[in-house]
């Protein structure tokens, strides 16, 4: 089908209508003025086509939205927004006018015809802070040497998600400053007895229950000590048969740290 070609009189009255009415009614006019049947949208692709666009202001003739309200409503809803919130107003205003409104609906009008109800939700100058209120900032609050009701005392535990204990002792911590400072039980009560741990060498729980900390419950390894009693499941043999399964983890590592060197 060729392309439908418009005439310089067609173009005239496209250029001097499509400032003052919308699409629809310029269809309607100009189908009646040149005995065609274009579409609304026929004409919006014409107008861009040849230029026509950045259209003013609407009549009212050609304004084809209808207003979600009534003037009656729009004015009772500027009165009543000053006194009440959204959600007020559109309970208050369904009930009124027998409507089904939804607060983002109400919400987005009164965006849209720049409602405004006044409110800031700053204190004014003047305003009283109330009864038993001394004007100072927190000076009722935070007495000095008040104890928040959540502080543990030393030596206080807790269970970590991994199972494992953690107490406080009496050391500044190196996060807050403060005086208090929670690190693993059974770490603490190795270091009490036989020192620092070595780098390089980590602690186990021969039982495999992080929760006994006793210091007979505790063995010293190196890491690949560590990986070695985990590949011959360490946790799962019997108690009678552990200190066989550490000392055969202990003389595979030896092998094969010396099999490197040699």
């Amino acid at each position: 089908m060729p392309r439908f070609v418009y005439t310089p009189e067609m173009l005239l009255f496209l250029q001097e209508n499509y400032k003052k009415i919308t699409d629809p009614l310029l269809a309607e006019r100009f189908n009646q003025r040149f005995g065609l049947d274009k579409s609304p949208a026929a004409i919006l692709s014409a107008r861009k086509r040849y230029g026509f666009v950045g259209g003013g202001r609407m009549s009212k003739e050609g304004c084809q939205r209808r207003r979600m309200l009534t003037p009656e409503q729009h004015a009772w809803l500027a009165v009543e927004y000053i006194k009440s919130s959204v959600k007020e107003c559109t309970r208050r205003l369904n009930e009124k006018f027998g409507l089904a409104l939804s607060e983002q609906q109400v919400f987005a009008y009164l965006k849209r015809y720049k409602i405004r109800s006044g409110r800031t939700g700053h204190f004014t100058p003047g305003h009283k802070l109330g009864v038993g209120r001394p004007g100072k900032k927190n000076s009722g609050c935070f007495r000095k040497n008040s104890v928040p009701v959540n502080r543990r005392p030393l030596g206080a535990e807790r269970i970590t998600k991994g199972g494992y204990i953690l107490i406080k002792i009496d050391e500044i911590d190196p996060h807050t400053g403060f005086r208090g400072h929670y690190v693993l039980k059974h770490r603490y009560i190795w270091e009490q007895v036989n020192g620092a741990v070595p780098a390089g060498k980590i602690l186990r729980f021969k039982d495999g229950n992080p929760q006994n900390c006793t210091i007979e419950n505790l063995i010293l390894l190196d890491r690949a000590e560590h990986m070695e009693l985990t590949r011959l499941n360490y946790d799962e043999c019997p108690e009678d048969v552990q200190p066989t399964v550490v000392a055969l983890a202990k003389l595979k590592v030896k092998t094969y740290q010396k099999k490197r060197k040699g």
